[in-house]
This record gives structure tokens, sequence and C-alpha cells, in this order.
């Protein structure tokens, strides 16, 4: 099963061809009634511009007005790709119209559905189908469980239980030279994969035996061009994002993992926002902000 084979969006006319890539704009990222074994899995994906936590570090901080600018990228091998842009600041992934059908439901059971949901800087990779948590990198936090048929929507800019928020920050230009200070901090050279953000999305769900009783029945278009550079991601201020405990459990499917690449407005505000590569150098800025933080003497 391909993650892309039914992909579908509300599309405007491609606005670019290159010798490998056909380049759109759409309003979102749509996938309309995926086979996933007995399932058939639907949602869309939009991004906008957080609040740092710094300012607000309630649920307030994941609202936003403006959505982000998506363009698809169909390569001439049937991969599909997305590129996004946007500002420098906290990146919130919306995530709504969540629809599951399961064409195999045991009557004897009622259901409810739901995806596993989570965002990863590198491209993450699990021993099998069930797993939950990649072998190959550190996640910070755990998959979201969120629920479906329900029409609600979903706003994250970290995963459950997460310390930092997920930004985006202007990228340096490929082949120049990091400093020692921005070695500190956790700033990367820039490469071909700079930008690179991964989304995971799984099935679950939760199944209760019946309890049987008497009389019981049941389009878009494109405006002015404006200048973009490269981005990179990395994690940001500490932030937490209210949560309960799940009552779904994952289910052995394939998961979709969908590689969003980030740019950056030109005219884009700079933040003041240390973004970090990783945890471990995000981990010692924290360690040196608190062993400079100013006293009184």
């Amino acid at each position: 099963m391909s993650s892309n084979d039914k992909e579908l969006s509300s599309e405007v006319n491609p606005s670019y061809i290159n010798k490998n890539y056909v380049e759109t704009e759409i309003p979102y990222i749509q996938y309309n009634n995926i086979e996933i074994k007995n399932y058939k899995l639907s949602f869309r994906i939009e991004f906008g511009k957080g609040i740092d936590s710094t300012i607000d570090s309630s649920d307030n901080r994941l609202n936003f007005k403006d959505k982000y600018q998506i363009d698809k990228l169909e390569f001439n091998n049937g991969t599909i790709n997305y590129k996004v842009t946007g500002y420098e600041g906290p990146i919130v992934t919306k995530i709504s119209n969540i629809y599951i059908v399961n064409n195999n439901e045991d009557s004897n059971y009622e259901y409810k559905y739901g995806i596993g949901f989570a965002l990863d800087k590198e491209q993450p990779k699990y021993d099998n189908d069930i797993d939950s948590e990649p072998y190959n990198i550190e996640r910070d936090g755990k998959m979201w469980h969120v629920s479906g048929n329900d029409d609600k929507k979903w706003n994250f800019d970290q995963n459950a239980r997460a310390k930092y928020q997920l930004n985006i920050k202007f990228a340096k230009n490929e082949g120049d030279e990091i400093t020692n200070f921005e070695k500190l901090y956790g700033m990367e050279e820039t490469t071909k994969k700079t930008g690179l953000f991964f989304i995971t999305i799984t099935i679950v769900e939760s199944k209760d035996y019946k309890v049987r009783s008497k009389g019981a029945t049941r389009g878009a278009t494109r405006g002015a061009t404006r200048g973009i550079s490269n981005a990179r991601v990395g994690y940001g201020s500490e932030a937490t994002t209210s949560s309960k405990k799940s009552e779904y459990e994952y289910i052995d499917v394939p998961k979709i993992i969908i590689p969003i690449r980030f740019k950056i407005y030109d005219d884009s505000e700079i933040t003041n926002t240390i973004v970090s590569k990783n945890l471990e150098s995000r981990s010692k800025v924290k360690e040196l902000q608190e062993k400079f933080e100013p006293m009184d003497f």
C-alpha cells in the first residue's frame, strides 16, 4: 500500500514545471479513502504560525488565522512531497476531517476510531506496523491519539508529553561556515535535507462488548510571487499541551509517513527564539541560560 495511491487535493493548475517534478499550489493536504488492509482512512492537514510559549503558554497559542502556503511536488517516479512556506516561529499543524471505516467489524462489539499522530524533525523508522515509537531517532514526546468520525479539528505544535515547540527559522546559505556559538546552540549546516519535517499517521481503535437489551436498536488561486529562503526545523521554547489518557489501542496496519519541507518568506520577522537541531543541543542551551541568568548582587 502506497500512502499516495489515493491522495487527492483541491488543486489549482500546475504553477511550476521542473524537469523532475510538477509543482502545484494546493489549499491543504487531503487524503481520501486510503485503503489500509481492512480500513479506509481520510484526513486533512494545514499549517500556520503559532505563538511562542514564552508569550502564551496556554493552548490558545495553537490558534492561527492565516494558513501557510502548501505546494505539492509530483515527481516523475510517482513520489509526492510537499513544500510549506511560512514565517519564523512555532509550527502549528492542524488535522481535521478524520474519517475511518472498518470493513471487518465484529457485530458483537461497539467500535470507536481515531489516529495516532506524531511530528518528527527526521524521518522515523519503525520495527513493525504496531510499534508507535521509532527505533532510529530520539522523538520529543509520544504519539497523540485523536478521535475520528466526529468532525473535530486538532492543532498541535509539539507531540504529546513533549518538552519543546517545533519551530522554523531562517537557515544559513549552503556552504556557509557555522560559528562556535552557533554550534553551541545547535545550528546545523544547510544541506538538501534542511527544513524537512515528517508527519506519521496510523489508525487506532477501541472496542467494547455490546450489552444487549430488549428493544435496543442501532479551489484556490496563486497571488503575487514573493521571495522565499531555506528554513530549518528545530526545537524552540519549552511548552506543554493539555492532554488526557487515551482510550485507543494501536492496530497492526501500515503507517503513513508524510514528508514536508519548510521554507520561509524573505519578509518574515526574525524572532529571538533559540532553535536547536536536536534535543541534546536544546538541553545544553537551557543549561547555559540558567547558568547565566541575571542575579541581584
